[in-house]
């Protein structure tokens, strides 16, 4: 008697969280390696062009730090291209732009031309960026597409570690030349990425786009002023603020508070940041599981409400003794990176399932700006109150968590069903403009 077929492979992942892949190879790869290539370069920019031209590092960051402020809006440019070519096409040029503009690097010789590939590098950046969650809910099928926002950030948070880990090895051992080699890496990731782009076809695709464009007679005109009238979704910007400046405080208060106001060894950070990514990959895809049970919403509440428990804690913890603000580190990194898990899926799901499928691209640019002003915020923010004292960005932290625990609360647990048509190429006639 023949034994019983084994289950499928897609039953097995799914009981550990993760969605149906099959079909979206391309785009898993794609996502892998523009995370490598990304952590390749994304600390070393400033070190690379100070090494290979003669620059002051002052006028290095200056420069890097104006081509920033000029691509602040890139996002508002890049959702009507999403709504009139579609969210695949759109990533596609910002991977090319990209690539062309790292390789660039390799050339700069003034400021000018730092200022010039940053722009370059920092548009190419913002079309992917605004049009990921779009590609996120191509890839899902019914009922999966939280999960798919849970896989790609695991996927992008391996990928940046790995290129960050390569990146450290290749700078320390081989000075210029390998901060070139870095660079070349760096545009060849993108320009691969960018063809596997190119080389996917979602199965839902062809669906989508034929509903798309049964439904263009009905659908109304897409515009800014659409989305600024949805209060709803402008709640969901501001709440996604409070959790990019949580998110910020990795990149720009953490090292600064542990080392000098906590005089903690420097390599505690790195110790910590190393438990944050570990927790991450390891955690995310079954975290995800879990978040699907309950409503988003509630969810993301829970989430917020973690972020101001670990900034409470790490607000106690200055003028403690060693023991305790070691043992507070861990803990506080352990409660934010809980909240960190929870609240990516769900953001990110809400941020596609709150929008018209006809005006998707310009929803998620809002969506976006909120991550730009969050990042662009940060450093000033935290700085500005860590010079009134080492415990008050965490306080205010804690504060702006605590806000969006109601905020959050009020959005609709009613989401709209993930078989609409989102983030297709082919566009209804009447939704560019």
């Amino acid at each position: 008697m023949p034994s019983a077929a084994a289950p499928p492979a897609a039953s097995r992942l799914s009981r550990f969280g993760f969605p149906e892949i099959r079909g979206s190879g391309n785009f898993l790869l794609a996502s892998l390696i523009q995370g490598t290539g990304n952590g390749l370069l994304l600390a070393f920019q400033l070190v690379y062009f100070t090494a290979t031209t003669a620059m002051s590092a002052v006028a290095v960051g200056t420069a890097l730090t104006l081509s920033r402020l000029l691509t602040l809006p890139a996002p508002a440019v890049v959702g009507p291209l999403m709504d009139r070519y579609g969210a695949r096409r759109v990533v596609i040029v910002g991977n090319a732009l990209c690539a062309v503009a790292f390789f660039s690097f390799l050339f700069v010789e003034n400021s000018w031309q730092v200022v010039a590939t940053g722009v370059a590098v920092q548009f190419g950046t913002a079309m992917f960026w605004t049009a990921n969650s779009a590609l996120v809910s191509m890839a899902s099928q019914q009922g999966d597409r939280t999960r798919w926002f849970g896989l790609i950030r695991v996927i992008r948070n391996v990928g940046l570690g790995v290129g960050g880990g390569v990146a450290a090895l290749a700078t320390s051992a081989s000075g210029t030349t390998g901060l070139r080699v870095l660079v070349i890496g760096c545009a060849l990731s993108y320009a691969v990425a960018g063809v596997l782009i190119a080389t996917w076809h979602p199965r839902a695709e062809e669906e989508r786009g034929t509903a798309g464009a049964r439904s263009s007679e009905q659908t109304p005109r897409a515009s800014y002023r659409l989305v600024l009238r949805d209060h709803v979704y402008l709640r969901l910007v501001a709440v996604n603020v409070v959790f990019v400046l949580a998110a910020m405080v990795l990149s720009f208060l953490l090292a600064i508070y542990v080392v000098d106001a906590l005089s903690a060894p420097t390599w505690l950070v790195g110790v910590l940041l190393i438990v944050n990514s570990g927790l991450v990959i390891g955690g995310q895809s079954v975290a995800t599981r879990l978040i699907e049970r309950h409503p988003l919403t509630k969810v993301i509440a829970v989430a917020s409400a973690l972020d101001a428990l670990a900034f409470g804690i790490y607000a106690l913890l200055d003028g403690m003794p060693q023991g305790a603000v070691i043992a507070g580190l861990f803990l506080g990194m352990v409660i934010f990176t809980a909240g960190e898990i929870l609240a990516s899926p769900g953001l990110g799901e809400l941020s596609v399932a709150l929008a018209p499928p006809h005006a998707l691209g310009r929803y998620l640019a809002v969506f976006q700006l909120s991550w730009t002003l969050g990042m662009a915020l940060a450093p000033w923010l935290f700085t500005t109150l860590l010079s009134a004292g080492p415990r008050t960005p965490w306080l205010v932290l804690c504060a702006l968590s605590v806000i969006a625990v109601p905020a959050v609360w009020g959005l609709p647990e009613r989401l709209a069903p993930q078989e609409e048509p989102t983030g297709q190429d082919a566009v209804p006639s009447g939704a560019a403009g």
